[in-house]
Order: structure tokens, then C-alpha cells, then sequence
């Protein structure tokens, strides 16, 4: 599990929105502090959207939880925007899956 959740992070860090969207369960959710959305289609969607809107974007693993018990883990990273403030957003992400693939990912800013 941690090996799918590092390529996720891998594919995200690409600007890979459709390698990202692959990697989601067709009935997953992806909730953040300023979108909820459901479906591979629109979670697909959504991460162009953040790519576009932040094209210099990338994220840095702080640290990690993994439950492979419960199919879960907890990751806190670091969003930095690289914007003209150079911005980085503290945040946590709890990720769940089933079958080898994300079927939720709510992220949490701190």
C-alpha cells in the first residue's frame, strides 16, 4: 500500500491528471478544504484543475502513517505552490482503499 500511495504522490508531482484519476476506485471521493467531489471522472477533473490554476505546484512527504490492518494511511505533507509569495500549505491527508486503489482521500490544511 505504501508503494501505490508513493506513486500517487509521484503521479500528482508529474502534473499527471489522468495517471492520478487511474489510481481512484470508479465510486471514490476526494474532499478537500475547498472541493468535494465523487467519481474518477471528476476527481480527474478536479486535479487539472488545481494543475492549471497552480502550474508550478508540488507536494513534499513529511510524514506517514500506514495501516495496512485497516487499508488506511495518514500522510502530512507540504503543498508548496511556488507561487510569488512562495507559499506552503501544512496539510494532512487520510487516504483509504479497496483493491489496490484510492477510495477516499480527504485532505485536512492545518
Amino acid at each position: 500500500m505504501e508503494n501505490l500511495i508513493d506513486q500517487y504522490f509521484y503521479k500528482w508531482n508529474q502534473h499527471d491528471h489522468i495517471e492520478v484519476g487511474k489510481m481512484f476506485q470508479d465510486n471514490s471521493e476526494l474532499i478537500d478544504w475547498e472541493i468535494s467531489v465523487f467519481g474518477v471522472e471528476d476527481i480527474t477533473n478536479a486535479t487539472k484543475d488545481i494543475f492549471d490554476n497552480c502550474p508550478d505546484i508540488a507536494i513534499k512527504i513529511v510524514n506517514k502513517i500506514i495501516d495496512n490492518t485497516n487499508n488506511s494511511a495518514c500522510y502530512e505533507i507540504e503543498v508548496h505552490l511556488n507561487d510569488e509569495n512562495n507559499a506552503i500549505l501544512n496539510v494532512v491527508d487520510v487516504i483509504k482503499f479497496n483493491n489496490n486503489k484510492i477510495c477516499s482521500l480527504t485532505a485536512y490544511k492545518r
